[in-house]
């Protein structure tokens, strides 16, 4: 099983909303081996504790890729590219449209 970013990103936002493996956002569009692995992967990274809560490494992917413009435009430029979507590459497409959109 791969690691699906976009999932991830899901599951991450279902956990930030209140909701767990077993909401319709995931369980909709995503088969359940899917979502149990991505879940071990988002525990493995940080993102969420054992008692199945967001941890502040969770909290932060959250604030920072919840919006789905921000999101859509760096799935974009990263599958463009041929780039892995790695969390560094993630990180640093967010980085370079964060400093394009500042107004000083």
């Amino acid at each position: 099983m791969n690691r699906n970013m976009d999932l991830v990103r899901d599951i991450l936002i279902v956990f930030y909303d209140g909701g767990g493996l077993n909401d319709p956002r995931l369980s909709d569009r995503y088969d359940k081996e899917s979502v149990y692995c991505n879940f071990d992967l988002c525990k493995d990274a940080g993102f969420i504790d054992d008692k199945y809560k967001l941890t502040w490494a969770g909290f932060e992917f959250v604030a920072k890729y919840k919006d789905d413009t921000t999101w859509n435009r760096i799935s974009k430029v990263l599958k463009y590219n041929g780039i892995s979507a790695s969390m560094f590459a993630i990180d640093v497409f967010y980085e370079s449209i964060l400093r394009d959109e500042i107004i000083i």
